[in-house]
């Protein structure tokens, strides 16, 4: 599949995050520090789940289970990761990057799912819950998932996905809280409904209103501008007009 570039107003597939700027300007040039700008989507990713009382079976299907372990219940945890991330130009800056995953089995109860960054390379075909590669201490993001409801999930992974755009891309794992008796999945890459990763981007080329520049004069060479946030240099000339 191709990515496709989407509008930032698409209910469904927007963080509730952008409440506050949902009538911001999403063209492809962001006009304010408080719009996300324009957004791309990929839906191209490997995924799987692991479970602790098969720890050396690898666990692949058209669903992603998480359940985290009690008295009697093993721990199921997923991973996904998007090998094809939306194309950005060098000048493009991420400013928000959303997972947006499809509960397949909604319990009767509302349960937990955490997202963390995962730090270490692994296989989709190969992976176990004895193997599985190292997870970030921290959780990225969390989502509930309401009793009997198949509402999309949003995780706001903007953090890890600029990592992924310098090079360094394991992608995502999803667990569920500790209550010994709730199993939650979503819908895989291979399910009805395949996840799908909306990026969206401000570019960095040119002067911007809401950038801060030191700015220096050369006469009728031009002038160039040092961004104070990044460091880009923007050097300005003036040509003589053509009617």
């Amino acid at each position: 599949l191709k990515p496709e570039r989407v509008e930032q107003n698409e209910e469904e597939r927007t963080s509730a995050s952008t409440a506050e700027t949902a009538e911001a300007s999403t063209s492809a040039y962001a006009v304010s520090m408080l719009t996300l700008g324009a957004a791309v989507q990929s839906s191209v990713l490997t995924d799987t789940y692991v479970q602790e009382n098969s720890t050396t079976d690898n666990s692949g299907s058209t669903r992603l289970y998480v359940r985290r372990h009690g008295n009697t219940q093993a721990e199921r945890k997923s991973f996904l990761r998007f090998t094809e991330l939306p194309a950005l130009d060098s000048s493009d800056f991420v400013t928000q990057a959303s997972i947006m995953l499809k509960p397949a089995s909604p319990q009767d109860v509302y349960v937990c799912v955490y997202c963390r960054d995962v730090e270490d390379a692994w296989s989709a075909s190969s992976v176990t819950f004895a193997n599985q590669p190292q997870q970030g201490s921290l959780y990225q993001d969390y989502a509930v998932v309401m009793a009997n409801s198949y509402a999309w999930k949003t995780y706001n992974v903007t953090g890890p996905a600029r990592k992924w755009y310098l090079g360094t891309n394991h992608g995502v794992a999803l667990e569920s809280v500790k209550d010994g008796t709730s199993v939650m999945s979503f819908h895989s890459a291979e399910g009805t409904y395949s996840p799908y990763l909306v990026v969206n981007y401000a570019s960095l080329a040119g002067l911007e209103g809401y950038y801060t520049y030191d700015s220096q004069s050369v006469g009728r060479a031009g002038t160039g501008s040092v961004n104070l946030a990044n460091g880009n240099i923007v050097f300005a000339h003036s040509d003589t007009p053509l009617n």
